[in-house]
């Protein structure tokens, strides 16, 4: 009786149990994600109900629990000694305020602790009131407020202003935003809402550290009597804009904005003192029609002819009452929003200029070293690191286009496509092709030399001639596990892109450190050492054409549009790579090994392919060094019988006489010493002859003969 087989029962794959568990756990948690989104929502929307009627019937009078804080006299009389009282423009044909303040500033920030501070260290005329104010403050609470962090380390601060006309107002602007304090080594986010004054150049704002939203109700009492009315209805009127948002949101869905009465960090020892901003915005030069014309321009960009755009600027100081705290912020520039999002679209128009180029170039290099014996000369480092750059260019330009929401947005994906476009599908398969040729190469460099048989001695004294010591070991290679699991990948090309994968994971990730920022950079900034240490191994002259390697290192943009502080390390890093170009054409001129002592480095015996070839005879009526291996043309030298046609094709392929030698320029050999036109010698040698142009249909004649 005959017993067949069972058939083989088949395995659920992993993938699709992995969707089945996710989808398992997803509609098990949705309901409860739903109805927490949903209950956040209703306690959101009724805190801000409770706030904006508290506030409305503070307005109208009716009892209500908001009370409003009272504004110390010293504060106020100290703001004033610090600033000049804001004033309006009396002659509007001279001066003029810039009507919106939307954009990016950054300036020099001096931080002073008024209760603990030496009254003979202050100025002498806002002494008495710093000491006032601090006798009005309670030093533990103060203390507490304030918090562990350095407040006396702060250098620098930038924020950003979104500057938004109150509808129904028509001097009053509010104005919102983010504010960092900045030292060598951390940062303090504030969070800020508050109102423009266009027409005295003042901003007045309520500034709360850590992811507090200030409480704006109240913002009217930092404004001068005159706005104070105007002020507490329009943060009436941005209340009720608020909570018909959170109305919209419950019903359509959306996010939750963070309030004041919930805090984003649970660390007791974060500063919690609440600031109030004062700035001064600096006049211009300019009359208030031209200004107008010009903010109207960079809003709405026609092409028509205005003034100078002038400088923007302002000094605030920051103030808190209740820990007896300063900030002056001196010297504040400002950059416009429409500026800078033009700045941005003149920088992406740049950029994809650049990397337009550099694709070009690439091209062309990969065109002149086609053949495996110009790839063998080439290092596949230096395009390596090029595509660890590039591909972190094209993430960049690519989130900053996407995240991004405005009218430059579009603009930076193209220089993000066109780098992952030289990154992917050119230095990748470029890096993939040269690792493919020399394989053989690493793999035979690798290999240790065999070790001769060491005769063994028999029992009676005599020595074998085909034994071998017993005792003989073998040396375990390192990274035995490493090198395991590459061999056990038997495609060249995948190896090599998980190879290239982990190398950029890694590199991004030491980016990202601050204290491996400088070893990352100036390691990717050392591309062409793998190149000239390939030059001096192997004797190449001419691996790499000029134009790639001097033009792939071409690049910068004077304006910055990342709001990185400069460092003069960078000319450090610009001078590194000058110097590795320089090398690297020292080294065609000059020899491979012309930058080391000789007796330092071993000359590689390398075939000469510019041999010294002795002239014919004079008397010969043809003046000609041999025929050519590959066209069969004679290879003419100055002064000869006659030119044949084919060489006027070719261009100028004769030789100059010199006593009873012929120059190197004109010929090559090839490895059977028949010689060769320099027309043909890139086909011959590989090197790179970038003077002559070549004809590709000689290729194929080129590599037989080579053969």
């Amino acid at each position: 009786m005959d017993v067949g087989l069972a058939p083989p029962v088949q395995q659920r794959g992993g993938l699709p149990t992995a969707l089945l568990l996710f989808m398992v756990i997803w509609f098990i948690a949705g309901s409860d994600v739903n109805q927490m989104t949903t209950t956040q929502y209703y306690d959101a929307l009724a805190s801000a109900k409770n706030i904006q009627g508290n506030y409305s019937a503070w307005l109208t009078g009716n009892a209500t629990d908001f009370e409003q804080d009272v504004v110390p006299r010293s504060v106020d009389a100290l703001v004033r000694i610090i600033l000049p009282f804001p004033a309006p423009i009396m002659d509007g044909a001279r001066s003029s305020y810039w009507r919106n303040i939307t954009g990016f500033w950054n300036g020099t920030a001096q931080f002073c602790n008024l209760s603990s501070t030496p009254t003979e260290t202050l100025p002498k005329i806002w002494a008495p009131l710093a000491e006032q104010l601090a006798a009005e403050v309670n030093q533990t609470e103060a203390r507490d407020h304030l918090g562990t962090w350095r407040w006396d380390k702060i250098q620098t601060t930038s924020f950003r202003i979104n500057d938004v006309k109150a509808t129904g107002f028509d001097d009053l602007q509010t104005v919102s935003g983010h504010l960092d304090l900045e030292q060598a080594t951390d940062i303090l986010k504030f969070q800020f809402d508050g109102v423009h004054i266009p027409s005295i150049g003042a901003v007045y704002a309520l500034m709360n550290p850590n992811g507090y939203s200030p409480d704006v109700r109240q913002l009217s009492g930092l404004v001068p009597e005159g706005w104070r009315n105007a002020t507490a209805h329009a943060v009436d009127k941005q209340l009720r804009d608020h909570v018909a948002k959170l109305s919209q949101d419950l019903f359509f869905g959306g996010g939750i904005e963070s309030n004041s009465e919930v805090a984003n960090t649970d660390d007791s020892t974060d500063p919690t003192c609440t600031f109030s901003l004062y700035a001064n915005i600096a006049s211009s030069a300019i009359d208030t029609d031209a200004m107008a014309e010009v903010e109207a321009e960079l809003r709405t960009p026609t092409g028509m002819s205005t003034a100078i755009a002038p400088r923007l600027r302002m000094d605030g100081v920051m103030i808190s009452h209740r820990c007896a705290a300063m900030v002056r912020l001196n010297d504040i520039t400002g950059l416009r929003a429409d500026q800078f999002w033009r700045r941005v679209s003149s920088y992406a128009g740049f950029a994809s200029l650049l990397y337009l180029g550099m694709l070009t170039l690439l091209v062309r290099q990969m065109e002149s070293t086609r053949t495996p014996a110009g790839i063998s000369g080439v290092s596949r480092w230096p395009f390596v690191f090029q595509s660890i750059m590039d591909s972190f260019s094209a993430t960049s330009h690519a989130m900053f286009g996407v995240l991004t929401q405005n009218r430059a947005s579009m603009s930076m994906l193209a220089p993000g496509f066109l780098a992952c476009i030289l990154a992917l599908m050119f230095e990748v398969r470029f890096t993939s092709l040269i690792h493919r040729i020399q394989a053989p190469e690493d793999a035979l460099a690798l290999t240790p030399p065999p070790t001769p048989p060491t005769p063994a001695t028999a029992a009676g004294g005599t020595v074998s001639p085909t034994g071998t010591t017993p005792s003989a070991t073998t040396r375990t290679p390192r990274f035995l596990g490493l090198q395991r699991l590459l061999n056990s990948m038997t495609d060249p090309d995948t190896k090599f892109w998980i190879i290239l994968l982990f190398l950029f994971i890694f590199i991004l990730q030491m980016t990202l450190s601050a204290s491996f920022l400088l070893v990352t950079v100036t390691l990717l900034h050392s591309l062409w050492v793998p190149q000239i240490v390939r030059n001096v191994k192997r004797g190449t002259r001419k691996a790499l054409d000029k134009r790639y390697v001097v033009g792939t290192n071409i690049f910068a943009y004077p304006e910055n549009i990342v709001f990185i502080e400069a460092n003069r390390a960078v000319y450090l890093l610009l001078a590194w790579l000058a110097f590795q170009v320089l090398v690297l054409i020292g080294q065609e001129y000059f020899g491979a090994s012309f930058f080391i002592p000789k007796g330092w480095v071993k000359e590689p015996d390398i075939y000469d392919y510019h041999p010294i070839l002795p002239l014919p005879d004079p008397e010969a009526p043809e003046q000609s060094l041999g025929d050519c291996s590959i066209c069969m043309e004679p290879i003419l030298i100055d002064g000869g019988l006659g030119v044949p046609t084919s060489e006027k094709d070719h261009g100028s392929s004769s030789m100059r006489g010199d006593e009873n030698i012929a120059t190197r320029e004109g010929h090559e050999a090839a490895l059977c010493l028949h010689p060769v036109l320099a027309y043909h010698a890139h086909d011959v040698s590989g090197e790179v002859d970038e003077g002559k142009e070549r004809v590709p249909e000689l290729s194929d004649a080129a590599a037989s003969l080579i053969i």
